[in-house]
């Protein structure tokens, strides 16, 4: 299986650019609400979440439980999806779902004990996702404590829903917790900050490179976009520890795909010329390309450039050139 990535506590546009580069899934934006950790005014994560632009899912932190106050507070920031760090009422999530169609409900359940898993099972059919986590008394999130795996393991067995799993996860324990509990995503806040509860990036490159690792192949669904490709690649060489790889050697490796892609290319012609079967010679043609093509991603994501957009305006410009 592949596991989702999501960091919390996202702090400013340095934080979400470095973690989107580094091969998080989802990002997660801490509302004033909450107890604990990492909170921003609404007008703060709006704007941050705008920055985005759609690259990632944001996902709204919210402890509220009104109505109206959860209502304001989605319409203010526009996540992708709110995770309810209280428990909230049931009318509440109907009313949610019929206010906000389009908007994932992640309700998150405190694992304090076996109590936790017929709430769990309660709640899975009214959400999209239930996210397992720690808390503690007068803090809903970010408390850098392990709850019991045994416990949320059931819970993920059990629900209806995909279960995301936080609570102290660090590099150290991430590849421990996915092997025993196999959650859909993971979560953490503290895990993979410094002193100062600033980002580290040796620490956020090791905890995503080991949970993918841990999480299995990652998945290319039918048909995907060029922006999809392109995140694929990325949690590639995230998965395979490939992202310090040097970017002008990088370009070499490439230009030795194109050298191989041509000698398919010869290989097809000569098998066309003998009236051979091209099966194979088509199908090592089409390997060729899709290591020229992840090379190329791969190298755009370096210099952080969109290769559909970038796409997108080059052909428009061919399109007004004069060709001799």
């Amino acid at each position: 299986m592949s596991v989702a990535i999501k960091i919390c506590c996202i702090s400013d546009r340095s934080e979400a650019e470095l973690a989107i580069a580094e091969g998080a899934t989802v990002l997660g934006f801490v509302g004033e609400a909450p107890l604990g950790p990492g909170r921003l005014p609404d007008e703060t994560i709006a704007a941050l979440i705008a920055a985005v632009g759609g690259r990632v899912p944001c996902w709204l932190l919210t402890a509220h439980v009104a109505l109206d106050d959860l209502i304001d507070q989605i319409e203010r920031t526009r996540p992708d999806a709110v995770q309810l760090c209280a428990l909230v009422s049931s009318p509440i999530h109907t009313a949610l779902r019929e206010r906000f169609p389009s908007l994932q409900l992640v309700q998150v359940v405190h694992v304090h004990g076996p109590e936790a898993l017929q709430v769990a099972q309660r709640v899975a059919p009214r959400v999209d996702a239930l996210l397992l986590d720690s808390g503690s008394e007068g803090k809903l999130g970010g408390t850098g404590q392990v709850h019991d795996w045994s416990l949320s393991t059931q819970i993920v067995e059990s629900a209806s829903v995909p279960v995301w799993l936080a609570g102290g996860l660090t590099p150290h324990n991430v590849a421990q917790a996915i092997t025993q509990v196999r959650p859909a995503g993971v979560d953490l806040c503290s895990g993979v900050r410094d002193s100062s509860y600033k980002l580290d990036p040796v620490a956020l490159r090791a905890f995503i490179h080991r949970a993918l690792r841990a999480g299995g192949p990652v998945q290319i669904g039918p048909n995907p976009t060029v922006a999809e490709l392109q995140r694929s690649v990325l949690l590639l060489e995230a998965r395979m520890g490939w992202l310090e790889a040097d970017l002008i050697e990088s370009g070499f490796l490439m230009v030795e795909e194109v050298g191989e892609l041509h000698a398919a290319i010869r290989a097809l012609r000569r098998a066309q010329a003998r009236g051979e079967d091209l099966t194979p010679y088509l199908a090592a043609a089409g390997a060729e390309i899709a290591d020229v093509l992840n090379y190329l991603l791969a190298i755009a994501n370096r210099l952080g450039v969109d290769v559909a957009q970038a796409s997108r305006e080059k052909n428009l410009k061919n399109q007004e050139r004069t060709w001799d």
